[in-house]
């Protein structure tokens, strides 16, 4: 299957397989979740607080907040490190924020007056 999960705990001693999305059925959706949604989802199903995540991630909660509402952007330095601390690779984790920044910025960009480069 095509699912991304978080391994095991520290001590392996419980397995906390938590499926954050089906990787195949996100890239069809035409409304692109937030990055921030997928990780509260996660830490939801790990039972896991804000201020867990903020120290398992090496950040500041209020960086940590921030990334959860999407007011701030998930860079590849935090691509990187949630793929250790929730799972999944850095590269699903900046597809997910590219795709969702893409979608919105389509909802805002005028292009109408826009015309394409043609060569003479």
């Amino acid at each position: 299957m095509d699912y991304c999960c978080v391994g095991r705990n520290n001590n392996d001693s419980v397995p906390r397989e938590v499926t954050l999305l089906r990787v195949k059925t996100l890239m069809k959706m035409a409304n692109h979740p937030r990055p921030g949604d997928i990780i509260q989802e996660s830490l939801d199903e790990l039972n896991v607080s804000l201020r867990e995540f903020a120290r398992a991630m090496e950040i500041a909660p209020s960086t940590a907040s921030r990334l959860l509402t999407g007011k701030a952007a998930l860079t590849p330095e935090m691509a990187i490190k949630l793929s250790v601390v929730i799972g999944s690779s850095p590269q699903m984790w900046l597809n997910l924020q590219n795709a969702w920044s893409l979608a919105e910025a389509e909802k805002t960009v005028v292009v109408s007056r826009l015309r394409r480069l043609v060569t003479q």
